[in-house]
């Protein structure tokens, strides 16, 4: 097992098919080596950790399992498995200061279209959240149907949704999740649904006037700017508590069958496995005492 890294793409097939815009190689994550040679049908549990330094969130770290073995006519295979590793990522937010982070493929197939995935920016002012979320695709994509088909990877069109949840012990009923159709024919929509993965609910209209949304086009993609009111997603903040978890995902169809989604955590591990988003309130001053005239 091994960390992915460009110089192992060796062959002009290992090459061929490597992802750039989609795995993960080279990054500053450390792992231990393991080399195995097992019998044929011994099975083997290892726990192996991975470690990395830095003061900015990391791209999750990419393994590889190369397993190589040998036939019965004494002829030598390889198999090269990848698998990207969830991690938890952060987000602390002063307020006017943006943070930026990307979205990701967790489980690679090796058939993913080759583009950039998607970025996005995230801060505070007031009583609301700003969110602005990049996506690098030049086919828009409506999606009359507002099915989630799990065989074709759900919504059957291009969009933007944002899930959150009060903490990580929060169970799948309390998500909430908006999702943004940029390019309906009056403009962006807004939609809602709740649940986590493939249990989703039906998505329903979203009527609630504070939040906004809107939709820049550009040449090679789209921006998909949303506003959300703090008491919505913050739903403690009265006792103090001015921090959620959530996951951003981009739903990209080109207009066939086939829908990808990147998320900035992976969508099935729930809120124990989705971001931590964090709010930096400045501490207040106490008010000087007044002179009080005699």
């Amino acid at each position: 097992m091994r960390l992915a890294s460009a110089q192992n793409l060796s062959t002009a097939t290992l090459r061929e098919n490597a992802n750039v815009f989609v795995e993960s190689f080279d990054t500053p994550w450390k792992l231990p080596s393991l080399v195995r040679d097992l019998p044929a049908g011994v099975k083997e549990q290892h726990r192996l950790h991975l470690t990395a330094s830095a003061a900015t969130e990391l791209v999750p770290p990419q393994v590889e399992f190369v397993v190589h073995w040998r036939d019965d006519r004494a002829r030598m295979h390889e198999v090269l498995l990848k698998r990207r590793v969830p991690v938890v990522p952060h987000a602390e937010l002063a307020e006017t200061r943006a943070v930026k982070g990307g979205t990701f493929v967790w489980d690679l197939r090796g058939d993913e279209p080759l583009k950039h995935s998607p970025t996005w920016e995230m801060t505070w002012k007031g009583e609301n959240l700003y969110m602005r979320v990049h996506v690098d695709d030049a086919v828009q994509c409506y999606a009359e149907s507002k099915a989630l088909d799990w065989k074709w990877g759900g919504l059957a069109g291009d969009a933007v949704s944002v899930a959150w949840a009060a903490g990580p012990k929060s169970n799948a009923e309390s998500v909430q999740r908006i999702w943004v159709l940029p390019f309906g024919a009056n403009g962006p929509e807004l939609w809602k649904n709740s649940g986590v993965g493939e249990k989703q609910t039906a998505l329903v209209r979203q009527e609630n006037a504070e939040i906004k949304a809107e939709v820049q086009t550009q040449k090679e993609g789209y921006s998909v700017m949303l506003i959300l009111p703090r008491k919505m997603v913050m739903r403690d903040e009265k006792r103090g508590e001015t921090s959620c978890v959530m996951n951003i995902a981009v739903s990209d169809n080109d207009g066939g069958l086939q829908t990808w989604v990147r998320s900035w955590a992976k969508e099935e591990l729930g809120p124990p496995g989705w971001g931590r988003v964090a709010l930096r309130i400045p501490e207040t001053q106490p008010a000087p005492p007044q002179a009080t005239p005699r």
